[in-house]
């Protein structure tokens, strides 16, 4: 095995450095990002939530229901949940 490999061996199921990935269109749904947005900004109403905390999450709530305004941590919030929703392994 070349060095390069080393990853591929320790870990089952991941792709090797060689391998291709699938390719398939990237698109979501503005209404599935919406959901995701809304999910990633919602805390159960027992949980008591540092208030800098409630302040981070009320605000990547209303970005995602008014759809503007996304920052970055959102955005990639919204990514990561979109992966997961597929199906696909986020570590």
């Amino acid at each position: 095995k070349k060095e390069s490999d080393w990853l591929s061996s320790k870990w089952e199921g991941f792709k090797s450095p060689a391998q291709m990935s699938r390719i398939r269109p990237t698109g979501v749904d503005k209404e599935v990002l919406r959901a995701i947005g809304v999910g990633t900004g919602t805390v159960p109403d027992d949980f008591k939530l540092h208030r800098q905390m409630a302040k981070i999450f009320k605000a990547r709530r209303a970005m995602a229901e008014r759809g503007d305004g996304i920052d970055w941590g959102t955005a990639e919030a919204l990514a990561f949940g979109s992966l997961l929703l597929e199906g696909n392994h986020v570590r």
